[in-house]
């Protein structure tokens, strides 16, 4: 009856953005079940598809009696989706890893040619999204650096590599520095165009330039803009995949400071971000800087916080629990952070210290 309703709530509206990266690892979970399948095929188009597909390899990794449903999923995402919008590499591993097992072998045997063939028929003809970023006006096409024959540091080995022009970044960094609100947003929109494709590169130096800027940016006195850049600061996050961990301490902070702010889609959308780094670079990352944002004296920057941890409180065990354990403490010693409009809030921080507390015994 659960399934039906999620099935009767996904078909008949749009697919609010919040409730799809809440309600899809519970689907994950139950994709064995055959009324959950459609339902993920329903939402795939309110969330971004490597977070999708990182969530359910990360599921089927966890459960081995669910790697014959995610190969069912992959294989059907890669049928309706351009291979350029599939992370290639980590869906071949698990591939790999799913021919291990009699349930999922023909499945995985199944993705790995139609990956291959998608191959050969691309040498003959580049796909349309590709091209069209090669016509913007200063990105070089370059091959992925090499290291005893094997691609090193490439994102995706069914890709080739391209420079984005130091040109471009200056343009698009002095674009979101501009007084004017609409370059601001003309920079905004070419920097999204430019990290839509992940054949893209971008020196380390800009990257670090652009985080500054966007740590700026996530405080806009537009309020939509300000929430395009927090989206804009996800789908980086997504981009750069694990190089997105050498920029944390820059945008971590600035980023979960603005679920202070008063208006409940810039928090929902700031959390959806969150989950997006998460997906790029583990949630021990997040978990990690999460500490003084919760001894901030804001009730909303703390309740989403603590409901972040307690959504993710797998993580803790990888995760440096010191950094957790003083604030939690100082929360619940000091009363004058307890707001009145949080009566369950003492229950959220006490579960998270439990959890801590668990994780200690097992060492």
């Amino acid at each position: 009856e659960f399934m039906l309703l999620l099935k009767t709530i996904c078909s008949e509206s749009a697919v609010d953005k919040r409730f799809a990266y809440e309600v899809l690892p519970f689907l994950l979970s139950k994709i064995q079940d055959p009324s959950a399948f459609p339902i993920v095929l329903l939402i795939a188009d309110s969330v971004t598809l490597n977070y999708l597909i990182s969530l359910a390899i990360k599921t089927g990794y966890a459960d081995q009696k669910l790697s014959k449903a995610v190969m069912l999923l992959l294989n059907k995402l890669l049928d309706d989706y351009k291979i350029e919008q599939i992370p290639i590499k980590p869906t071949i591993d698990y591939a790999n890893y799913c021919t291990t097992h009699k349930d999922s072998l023909a499945l995985a045997k199944e993705y790995i040619a139609k990956v291959n063939n998608t191959r050969k028929d691309q040498e003959v003809k580049p796909v349309k999204e590709i091209k069209a970023i090669r016509d913007v006006k200063g990105v070089q096409e370059v091959k992925s650096p090499v290291s005893n024959g094997k691609p090193k540091n490439a994102r995706s080995n069914s890709m080739t590599q391209v420079n984005v022009a130091n040109q471009i970044i200056v343009k698009v960094l002095e674009g979101l520095k501009d007084p004017a609100m609409k370059k601001r947003q003309e920079a905004k929109e070419l920097l999204a165009k430019i990290i839509s494709n992940k054949s893209n590169r971008i020196q380390a130096s800009k990257v670090s330039s652009l985080m500054i800027a966007l740590k700026e940016r996530m405080n806009e006195p537009c309020k939509n803009l300000a929430k395009a850049f927090i989206t804009l600061v996800g789908n980086f996050a997504l981009f750069l995949a694990q190089d997105f961990s050498k920029y944390t301490k820059i945008i971590l902070q600035p980023l979960m400071l603005t679920l202070g702010d008063k208006q409940g889609s810039i928090r929902s959308e700031t959390l959806i971000a969150l989950d997006k780094i998460a997906s790029a670079v583990g949630p021990e990352v997040i978990l990690n800087n999460i500490g003084p944002l919760i001894m901030k004296d804001n009730p909303d920057i703390r309740s989403s916080l603590l409901n972040w941890i307690l959504l993710n409180k797998d993580a803790l065990s990888v995760s440096d629990a010191h950094n957790l354990v003083a604030p939690l403490v100082c929360v619940m010693q000091d009363l004058s952070l307890i707001h009145i409009s949080e009566p369950t809030r003492p229950l959220y921080i006490s579960y998270a210290v439990f959890c801590l507390k668990k994780k200690k015994k097992k060492k």
